[in-house]
């Protein structure tokens, strides 16, 4: 006997064509260093930082872990 979840599981395996994994990264952290948005960390107030982190080097690194 075969369950309505199983069966249901089997047909949508069968039918949808194989994709590659997908990979969401939900957790983005790009800054720069401009009086005009100053750098707030949450947890650490009184961090100083020195240098920039702009969405270019996430594009980069995701290019490198080949996510789209």
């Amino acid at each position: 006997m075969i369950t309505r979840r199983a069966f249901v599981a089997q047909v949508v395996s069968t039918a949808a064509p194989k994709r590659d994994r997908l990979v969401i990264d939900t957790h983005l952290e790009v800054w720069t260093i401009d009086p005009k948005f100053p750098f707030a960390h949450p947890e650490r107030p009184n961090l100083e930082i020195s240098a920039a982190a702009p969405i270019e080097n996430q594009v980069e690194q995701m290019h490198d872990f080949n996510i789209p």
